[in-house]
């Protein structure tokens, strides 16, 4: 099938497969007789705008860009590390021959750049090394690059404001010229300075990369090409896969580092988060162990079942530990008080279930947050509600939507949790956010991660 979209530029055409979403190919209206190119795992292979080809690695990296001007050629471990950049220019000299040992860049193999955190070291001439320290934006631009003079003032050598999506305009008023600039990722010699980010290469001019994500499966509500979900404000991509999501121990979301798409919990304040370096958050903060789906899967299975057999809805709490760094979904006991409707029986924190206590402030000792609640609906297998029309629910008479109920609705917005709904009649799953917003068919799989994003305020 095609599909038109069109931007500032005209209408670009995107040919896909049926069952697909990874184009086949794309018309643009500069070039109409031609078409930019996908190969079957949705790599660009030929960009028609920029007259350009590529060819990849069986790990989707870039092997050789071709292009009018010249070609790239990039060597890979097998881990996908790159340690080689062969530059050639339009007749076909080497211009540049980078080998990457680690944080030292040598250039036809004379040491070149010592890369630090905090900019880089120009050692090309070994007898006078030079220090070019990045001043960087809270999305790690750089956007000055300063070096000390021989009487110890400051100079400034380079200056970089972006667009929101990181094309970049640079001022050069020395001599020296760096590339690693949005996000702090090196521009690559080619049309459209596109920027190298580890496991893809970032096209800031488009806003987008040209290869699929490896982690496409974590974010299926977004095309596996966007960038930051569209919130280049806000996020960054470190490596082109994805991020470790920090909380605090109220359960909190503050923020991102990292790239090993890991939940973590810290000790600390937003206003402390925002003043941390990388280093130091993933030095201080702690992954979360997250039940798994099977696991999820089981606990749901059995409330479900627990609840069509008897006269209670069965309910269980989405808990995250944060003294034993744990994110698990916990059943609850049948207690004495327990009614058909107990999804308007959250407990209000700081709350004490059994020997736990839970939502307590944020400032005192390790304790468990809950972040979501999971019921049963009793239903007949033709999808009737059992119980009486008391607190909000129809009479077993009548019939009713799949979905969650009105106290569903009031709880979760009352107590600031999202309330999922289990369907006894097909098992499907409903939930109903802090803010009132439906969602059905949700997937088991994920559910405790998202919930807690629903919860900490990372979902967008």
């Amino acid at each position: 099938m095609a599909l038109d979209v069109r931007n500032g530029n005209g209408c670009y055409e995107f040919h896909t497969t049926r069952y697909s979403c990874v184009p086949t190919s794309v018309r643009s209206t500069a070039s109409p007789t031609s078409l930019n190119e996908f190969d079957a795992n949705g790599n660009l292979v030929f960009d028609v705008d920029r007259n350009m080809q590529l060819h990849y690695s069986t790990r989707n990296m870039p092997l050789e860009i071709v292009f009018d001007e010249g070609l790239i050629r990039n060597t890979y471990r097998p881990d996908g590390v790159k340690t080689n950049k062969m530059v050639y220019d339009g007749k076909g000299r080497l211009t540049t021959n980078e080998t990457y040992l680690g944080n030292l860049v040598l250039n036809f193999g004379v040491p070149s750049q010592i890369l630090h955190p905090e900019g880089v070291v120009d050692v090309s001439n070994l007898s006078q090394p030079v220090a070019h320290y990045h001043l960087k934006d809270h999305l790690g631009n750089v956007r000055a690059v300063v070096n000390p003079s021989a009487t110890n003032t400051a100079l400034i050598s380079q200056t970089n404001d972006y667009y929101p999506f990181g094309m970049c305009y640079t001022k050069n008023p020395g001599s020296f010229t760096n590339k690693r600039k949005y996000n702090g990722k090196e521009e690559q010699e080619m049309p459209g300075r596109w920027l190298d980010y580890g496991a893809r290469f970032y096209d800031p001019q488009l806003g987008r990369w040209h290869g699929v994500d490896p982690l496409a499966e974590k974010y299926r509500r977004w095309t596996p090409y966007n960038y930051c979900v569209n919130n280049p404000m806000r996020f960054v991509d470190p490596d082109g896969m994805g991020v470790d999501d920090i909380y605090n121990h109220a359960g909190k979301y503050m923020g991102t580092v990292g790239s090993g798409n890991n939940i973590r919990i810290l000790n600390a304040t937003q206003t402390q988060f925002n003043t941390m370096n990388e280093d130091y958050i993933m030095s201080r903060s702690r992954v979360v162990n997250i039940q798994s789906d099977e696991q999820v899967t089981s606990v749901i299975n059995h409330i479900s079942t627990e609840t069509n057999n008897g006269d209670v809805e069965r309910k269980a709490y989405i808990v995250l530990d944060t003294e034993n760094a744990t994110l698990s979904l916990d059943i609850q006991p049948i207690t004495a008080g327990d009614t058909k409707h107990d999804s308007e029986n959250l407990y209000e924190g700081p709350v004490k279930i059994g020997d736990a206590s839970y939502n307590k402030p944020l400032g005192g000792s390790d304790y468990d947050v809950i972040v979501g609640q999971v019921h049963a609906h009793n239903t007949d297998k033709s999808g009737i509600m059992m119980g009486g029309s008391t607190t909000g629910y129809v009479q077993s008479s009548e019939s009713i939507r799949a979905g969650t109920s009105e106290p569903d609705k009031a709880s979760a917005m009352k107590l600031g949790v999202p309330v999922h709904a289990i369907d006894g009649n097909n098992q499907q799953i409903n939930r109903v956010d802090q803010n009132g917003r439906e969602s059905s068919s949700v997937s088991k799989e994920g559910l405790l991660r998202k919930s807690l994003e629903i919860y900490g305020g990372r979902s967008i």
